[in-house]
């Protein structure tokens, strides 16, 4: 039974080391950011390269260029959208991640194990483990 729980407490702490990582990466993420210029380039060679696309498809497709281009050029235009936006995940926006939701789930797990083994956590020790019989 003990060494069940010192099984689970040990699997917990993996857990915990592994979303610490987890942190790190995102914390890398979120201030590795995107040059203001790439959406401004980006965009600047996407309609520069549709509007002379018309010029040249208009010969082979006829009228059906301006629904093609167009149609094409909106896409085009809302995965340089979507990248702008899943560059920072962590604000407070719509389509950002619902951090408070999860830290809240964690928190509430870390309790629970804390509860449920009597785990006394000292910050410059470490863990100390209940004795195995």
């Amino acid at each position: 039974s003990e060494s069940i729980k010192l099984s689970a407490i040990r699997a917990f702490e993996d857990s915990i080391k592994g979303l610490s990582k987890g942190i790190n990466g995102s914390n890398r993420v979120k201030t590795t950011g995107l040059p203001v210029s790439y959406n401004l380039f980006l965009l600047s060679f996407l309609y520069t390269f549709f509007f002379f696309a018309t010029l040249v498809w208009s010969t082979t497709i006829g009228w059906c260029t301006i629904i093609v281009v167009g149609g094409v050029l909106l896409i085009a235009i809302m995965v340089v959208y979507l990248g702008d936006a899943m560059e920072n995940p962590f604000g407070t926006d719509l389509s950002d991640l619902p951090l408070r939701k999860y830290c809240q789930g964690v928190v509430k797990h870390v309790h629970n194990v804390h509860a449920e083994y009597k785990v006394k956590f000292d910050i410059a020790v470490g863990p100390e483990y209940p004795a195995v019989h």
